[in-house]
């Protein structure tokens, strides 16, 4: 079970790889605000349009789409973040690993300034075919120092 686990947060960790092409605007926090409108710009000057950066209270949400037939054993959307949300500060740990394990400076950036601003990155999942919805908070006291 635990390689079945880590092997779900390495699938989904590839497929978070790149973020943003437009804010949604929203009356939250303006200093996440900022670091969105900068995780966006940079996208959109890199011609990634795969992801869209929001605002969500104090947290930064990244919306994707996600090919369902990439998801291990015909998993779903909602199965599969069910059983990361599931999985405990471990798989949380090791997803922030797998995501952040070529970090650049403007990923050590980030990092810090979720970590100050304590604020969690959300990756929202939508299925390409099923349209259907689910969510895996990684939470700021779990990112890499």
């Amino acid at each position: 079970m635990k390689k079945f686990l880590f092997c779900a947060a390495m699938v989904a960790a590839m497929l978070f790889t790149a973020c943003g092409s437009k804010s949604e605007k929203t009356e939250d926090n303006a200093k996440i605000q900022e670091m969105v409108d900068l995780i966006n710009a940079k996208a959109a000057e890199e011609g990634n349009a795969e992801f869209t950066a929001s605002v969500r209270g104090n947290d930064i949400v990244l919306t994707g789409e996600v090919d369902e037939s990439d998801l291990p054993g015909g998993m779903s959307v909602k199965a599969l973040t069910a059983m990361l949300n599931a999985a405990g500060d471990e798989v949380s740990q090791m997803f922030a690993a797998e995501l952040m394990s070529d970090m650049d400076d403007e990923d050590r950036m980030m990092i810090e300034f979720l970590r100050e601003n304590k604020a969690n990155l959300i990756f929202h999942f939508i299925g390409q075919t099923s349209g259907e919805e689910g969510e895996f908070t990684l939470r700021y006291d779990q990112l890499p120092e």
